[in-house]
C-alpha cells in the first residue's frame, strides 16, 4: 500500500462476535458500517495488504462516545493511531494546513491526511471536473469580466454543483463548519484531477487554464481585507513604498491616482514581469524595472504567481500519479475521470468552428486576396467557372469548414441562377467528390501557392492567383477597395511589376495586419491560420487587459 494515498482511504469496523465487547475487526474497505447504532471510521497510515484485508493493531473511536477500543485484525500486528468521525465532518484533531482556513486557494499545499468516503471522493472529483467545463463554456461567452463568475454560479445552481456555488460565492450565507469542509473537498478534487491529467499534455494545460480563469474570478469577487489575509496566509509578500518614497515619487504616483489616494493607499513594489499588462496599459508607474502597484490592482501579480506555481505543481502531479498508480482504486478513478474528460475536449477541441455565417467576415478580415477575390465573385455573380470551385473548395475545406456548410454556400449562390434539379444533378455530387465523401473517397489537399500562381486562366476565370494575373489598374483599384494605403498598395503593385507574387502577399497581410513578417506564405491555408492566430491573440490581449482592470 503507497503511503501517497493512505489519506483518501477509510474502513469500519465492528465488534468481534464471542470476544471482548472492547475488541473490533476490520469488516470492509469503502462502506458505512453501523454497528448498535453507531458509525465507525476507522483511519490507517501505511497499511500493508493481505488478501485485500489490511492487518493491524490501533484504536478506533466510537463517534457517539469519548471511548476509545482496541482493534485488533488477524494474527499480524502494526502499530497505528485510529480515529473515527462523521462523514461529513474532518476529525476534531486533524491539523490541517492553516492556508484551507480561507475559501481562495493556491493549491500548493494538498488538505492534511484525513478520511474521506470512496463515493464521496469520485463524486466531488466529478463534480469538480463539471465546473472545469463550465468555466470553459462561460469564457467562450467573451462576457464582461464582472459578470464571469455570476454566470458560472448560475451554470452551478442550474446543474446541481450547489456545494461548488456556496463555496464560489463570497456572499453566501454558509455555515463555517460546512464552508471548511468544502473548502478541504475542493483541495482534494483539485489534486486529483492534477494527478490524473498530469501525464496528458493537452488535458494539463486545459485544467491550468480552467484554473486560472476561475482563480481569477474569484479572486476579483473578494473584498481587500480578505485579499490581504490571502497574501498573508500564502506567504505572497511584496516590499511596500516608504513614506520617504512617497513624497518622493507623490507627483509621479498621481499620474495614476488622486492625490488623497497616493496618501491613504498602499502600493507595492513589483518586478515589472509580473505585471506586463499593467506595464504595457500605462497603468502603474515604473522606475529601475519596477512598478510601483496600488493594492487594489494586486490582483495581477497574485494571479501570475498562482498561474507560475500551478503550472510547476502540474509537473508535480506526474509524480504523485506514479506513488499511487499501483492502487487500484486510485488508478480506476484515474481512468475515469479521463475518459470524462474527453468530452470536453471534443467540445473544445475547435472552440472557433467555422460556419457558413462567418465566411463574409473571415474573408475581408483573414482570407489571402486571391481566395477574397473568389468569394466575393461567387457572392456577386452567384457562380464561379470550374477551376475557381476547385480552388476554393479545397479551401474552405482546408480551414476546417464542414460538409454541410460548403454545401449550403454554394446551393445558397448556385440556385439563384440554375433549377434546383440542375443543381443537385450537376453540382451536388461535385463538391461531394470534393470532400471525399463519394466515388474513391480521395483526400484531395488544398492547392499551394506555386499550383495556384502556375494555374493557366481562361477570360471568364477569376480564380489564380491575383498578384499575376490582375492588370496593374484592376490590382489598385481592388487594393484601395480593401482599405490598404496609397503606400503599401505602391509597394505591392511595384512587386507584382518585379514578378515577386509571394512578396507581394506578404506584403499584404502585413499591410492588413499591421506586422512585419520575416518569410512569405507558401500556402493560402497557412495564410488564413496566421491571421486567425494574430486576431485570436490580439482579442485574448484586449480581454485580459480588461480583466486585470477588474482584479
Amino acid at each position: 500500500m503507497s503511503k501517497a494515498c493512505v489519506y483518501l482511504l477509510h474502513a469500519a469496523a465492528h465488534p468481534v462476535r464471542g470476544g471482548n465487547s472492547n475488541h473490533f475487526k476490520l469488516s470492509s474497505v469503502g462502506g458505512v458500517w453501523w454497528c448498535r447504532r453507531r458509525v465507525w471510521r476507522v483511519r490507517w497510515m501505511a497499511v500493508d495488504f493481505v488478501c485485500d484485508s489490511p492487518c493491524v493493531l490501533g484504536h478506533a473511536r466510537d463517534v457517539s462516545t469519548p471511548r476509545r477500543y482496541t482493534l485488533k485484525i488477524g494474527n499480524m500486528r502494526k502499530r497505528g493511531l485510529y480515529n473515527s468521525y462523521h462523514s461529513h465532518t474532518p476529525i476534531e484533531n486533524e491539523q490541517f494546513d492553516p492556508v484551507y482556513e480561507h475559501d481562495l486557494q493556491m493549491y500548493v499545499v494538498p488538505p492534511a491526511r484525513g478520511n474521506v468516503r470512496l463515493d464521496e471522493l469520485y463524486k466531488w472529483s466529478f463534480d469538480r471536473l463539471r465546473v472545469l467545463g463550465y468555466v470553459a463554456e462561460v469564457e467562450k461567452k467573451r462576457l464582461k469580466f464582472a459578470l464571469r463568475l455570476p454566470a458560472l454560479l448560475q451554470l452551478l445552481e442550474q446543474n446541481n454543483l450547489t456545494e461548488f456555488a456556496t463555496l464560489y460565492n463570497v456572499h453566501s450565507d454558509c455555515d463555517p463548519c460546512i464552508r471548511k469542509r468544502l473548502v478541504i473537498f475542493d483541495g482534494m478534487a483539485h489534486f486529483l484531477l492534477k494527478s490524473a491529467f498530469a501525464f496528458d499534455t493537452k488535458k494539463i494545460s486545459w485544467f491550468v487554464r480552467q484554473e486560472v480563469n476561475l482563480f481569477a474570478w474569484r479572486l476579483c469577487s473578494f473584498p481587500l481585507t480578505s485579499v490581504r489575509r490571502f497574501m498573508k496566509l500564502n506567504d505572497i509578500t511584496y516590499p511596500t513604498i516608504s513614506m520617504e518614497e512617497r513624497r518622493e515619487i507623490s507627483q509621479a504616483l498621481e499620474s495614476y491616482r488622486t492625490p488623497k489616494e497616493v496618501e491613504e493607499m498602499n502600493f507595492y513594489k513589483v518586478y515589472f514581469t509580473h505585471v506586463k499588462d499593467l506595464v504595457a496599459h500605462g497603468q502603474v508607474y515604473l522606475r529601475h524595472g519596477t512598478a510601483h502597484v496600488p493594492e487594489p490592482k494586486m490582483g495581477h501579480p497574485i494571479v501570475h504567481n498562482f498561474s507560475k506555481k500551478l503550472k510547476f505543481s502540474a509537473a508535480q502531479g506526474r509524480w504523485v500519479h506514479g506513488m499511487n498508480s499501483s492502487d487500484e482504486r486510485f488508478a480506476t478513478l484515474t481512468k475515469l475521470l479521463l475518459e470524462s474528460a474527453e468530452g470536453y475536449f471534443k467540445r473544445t477541441d475547435n472552440p472557433d468552428e467555422i460556419t457558413y455565417e462567418d465566411l463574409d467576415s473571415l474573408s475581408k478580415r483573414s482570407y489571402p486576396l486571391c481566395m477574397r477575390i473568389v468569394h466575393e465573385a461567387l457572392r456577386r455573380d452567384h457562380h464561379l467557372t470550374n477551376g475557381g470551385r476547385v480552388q476554393y473548395t479545397l479551401f474552405l475545406k482546408g480551414i476546417g469548414l464542414p460538409f454541410d456548410a460548403a454545401f449550403r454556400l454554394w446551393s445558397t449562390e448556385f440556385r439563384r441562377i440554375v433549377p434546383r434539379e440542375e443543381f443537385e444533378t450537376e453540382y451536388r455530387y461535385y463538391v461531394e467528390h470534393l470532400y471525399g465523401r463519394v466515388g474513391r473517397m480521395a483526400d484531395y489537399q488544398p492547392f499551394g501557392c506555386s499550383k495556384i500562381i502556375d494555374t493557366v486562366l481562361l477570360p471568364r476565370d477569376c480564380h489564380g492567383c491575383p498578384y499575376k494575373s490582375m492588370s496593374t489598374p484592376l490590382l489598385r483599384t481592388t487594393l484601395q477597395e480593401h482599405g490598404l494605403l496609397k503606400l503599401d498598395v505602391e509597394e505591392i503593385i511595384a512587386l507584382t511589376e518585379r514578378s515577386e507574387h509571394l512578396q507581394a502577399c506578404k506584403r499584404y497581410y502585413e499591410a492588413t495586419h499591421e506586422v512585419v513578417l520575416s518569410a512569405p506564405f507558401m500556402h493560402p491555408n497557412d495564410y488564413f491560420r496566421s491571421s486567425c492566430e494574430r486576431f485570436r491573440e490580439a482579442e485574448e490581449w484586449a480581454e485580459e487587459a480588461e480583466e486585470k482592470n477588474l482584479l
